[in-house]
């Protein structure tokens, strides 16, 4: 089952090969992976489930990873620890990160999928 720890966990294996000095990008990383998961907030504001806005909406999609990827790519490198690190590979780690939960949450037989094409479709 898919859930924030098998998401955070993953992002820490894979961060601890990828990057030489990885302690700020590894959280980074568990923290986006987790992140489109904190749109179930929205039930208690209440955001219909079936909202473009709620649980598995437009924080799930593509779109919305690759922005948030681009800007997290912006933070890391403001840090000391990316100093010779590459920009495209950094924003490409983050971005897959971000979108695992939204590949993992669409192979579970729950809910009505994911919005991976917001806003287009």
């Amino acid at each position: 089952m898919a859930s924030a720890f098998t998401h955070a966990f993953s992002a820490f294996a894979i961060g601890g090969f990828s990057f030489k000095r990885f302690k700020i990008a590894m959280i980074t990383g568990a923290l986006l992976a987790i992140s489109p998961d904190f749109d179930a907030i929205g039930f208690k504001w209440g955001v219909s489930y079936h909202s473009p806005y709620g649980h598995r909406g437009f924080t799930q999609s593509i779109c919305y990873s690759l922005i948030v990827a681009t800007i997290a790519q912006w933070f890391y490198f403001k840090s000391k620890e990316a100093v010779g690190a590459n920009r495209a590979y950094a924003t490409l780690y983050f971005f897959s990160w971000r979108l695992t939960s939204g590949v993992l949450d669409a192979c579970t037989t729950g809910g009505l999928g994911v919005a991976f094409f917001w806003p287009i479709s």
